[in-house]
């Protein structure tokens, strides 16, 4: 009787272990299922997520190439108007040093000087002209210049020519004690004048 319960009880005991142990492994396959299923969507999710940072990575160094072409492009506008505008100064400057040859430019002269006197808070004013208007300035014409001055200015005034080694054209006019100065030779006027020139020209082309 012993025996046969015994037998009995090792069976019972065999079919629990075998019971438990396909519990068991069933239980770990869904588990391993479950796991790789996370795994699974976790991994689609980083391939999502990997995919929208590469596109806006993308999307970035696209507006960089843009912008920088963009900027390539003012540049090279920039470039050609700075070009055009040196250009047109340039013939500006040729112009006038060729107005020397003009024979409106002693009457150019004459308003310059009466104009620049016309500042001088002095009686004694000193006229200094480029050596390469030698031949204008002679007797006669320095004569008109004084006879013009006097018709203006109340008391008259004291010229004193002086010869200057400047090519430009125009004068300096300059009280003789030096505290006052007028430069009105056309280059002194260019540089002050430079930038608001500069931005017209750049306008106008466009």
């Amino acid at each position: 009787m012993t025996e046969i319960n015994a037998a009995q009880m090792c069976k019972r005991i065999e079919a629990e272990s075998d019971a438990q142990a396909q519990d068991i492994l069933s239980r770990a396959g869904k588990e391993a299922a479950r796991i790789l299923e996370e795994a699974r969507k976790e991994a689609d999710t980083n391939r999502e997520a990997l995919l929208r940072a590469a596109d806006r990575a993308l999307i970035k160094i696209r507006e960089r190439i843009v912008s920088s072409i963009n900027l390539e492009k003012k540049k090279v506008v920039m470039a050609e108007k700075d070009k055009f505008v040196k250009s047109v100064l340039q013939l500006v400057r040729q112009e006038a040093e060729s107005f020397r040859e003009n024979r409106e430019y002693p009457v150019f002269l004459k308003k310059e000087i009466s104009s620049g006197i016309a500042v001088m808070d002095n009686s004694s004013v000193e006229i200094y002209y480029s050596f390469l208007d030698d031949k204008l300035f002679t007797g006669g014409f320095r004569k008109e210049i004084e006879d013009a001055c006097r018709e203006k200015i109340k008391g008259g005034v004291s010229l004193q020519f002086i010869k200057a080694d400047f090519k430009d054209i125009g004068i300096i006019v300059q009280s003789k004690d030096g505290r006052l100065i007028s430069d009105r030779r056309f280059l002194a006027f260019l540089k002050t004048s430079y930038d608001d020139i500069y931005m017209r020209l750049l306008k106008e082309a466009g």
